[in-house]
């Protein structure tokens, strides 16, 4: 497997991810992970020669883990990859990462909630927009009844 099949199936697995969290956060979590040890392979097996496209892959590869919910190995991750030298934007990158990841160490991982297009709201939100819609028309009749 080259590097760019390694990239190209983390780049799947992190789709993948991205349309369950929505729905089962614990298989994007998962999903996640996997995405990060092609990332983590990809990353092994690009040149030395190629600085940039290795600095994406590392800050992609921490970026996975974050997402994973995998604190302490993400931790572990981000250390490896200190030892490196990567270009300015790479290392403020990681740095974010590892600056998000201080508050979260011991807490379970975030649950991202996306806002999903075209979907209709539950019944009681639909009615509770309708009696709102309603109410001035119903004290306008109040009004003139009285």
């Amino acid at each position: 497997m080259t590097w760019r099949d390694a990239h190209r199936r983390s780049e799947e697995h992190a789709a993948k991810a991205q349309v369950s969290m929505a729905g089962t956060p614990r298989l994007a979590r998962m999903l996640y992970a996997r995405a990060a040890s092609f990332e983590r392979e990809a990353l092994s097996l690009v040149p030395a020669q190629l600085q940039r496209t290795r600095a994406i892959l590392a800050v992609s590869y921490a970026a996975l883990l974050y997402k994973s919910g995998q604190w302490e190995r993400t931790l572990e991750a981000l250390d490896e990859l200190s030892d490196q030298h990567w270009p300015n934007w790479a290392t403020d990158q990681l740095e974010e990462i590892r600056n998000a990841l201080a508050p979260r160490k011991s807490r379970r991982p975030l649950r991202v909630r996306k806002v999903v297009q075209g979907r209709a709201p539950k019944k009681s939100t639909r009615r509770k927009l309708k009696l709102k819609r309603r109410q001035p028309q119903m004290l306008a009749a109040r009004k003139a009844m009285a």
